[in-house]
């Protein structure tokens, strides 16, 4: 499981987390991570900050966030080589 200092290296990240204990009824979170307080993450749901003990945690995981596909359009032409 990951400590609170890792978590601290992802701040703005987002990340999937599951816990062993519900928190305000539901077990499954995500969203960015804003900060780590002591042993706690602070995550961002649905628009409010959540704190979850590291304790409470049973999986975590960053959510990987690819950039747009590049619009089509002309490819650059290779150079001819000076033969």
């Amino acid at each position: 499981m990951y400590t609170p200092a890792q978590f601290a290296r992802f701040i703005g990240q987002q990340a999937k987390l599951e816990l062993n204990l519900p928190l305000d009824g539901r077990r499954r979170f995500q969203g960015p991570i804003l900060a780590v307080e002591g042993d706690a993450v602070v995550i961002e749901q649905d628009g409010v900050a959540v704190k979850i003990a590291s304790g409470n945690m049973h999986k975590a995981k960053l959510v990987a966030e690819f950039a747009p596909p590049a619009k089509p359009g002309k490819t650059p032409k290779k150079a001819k080589s000076d033969k």
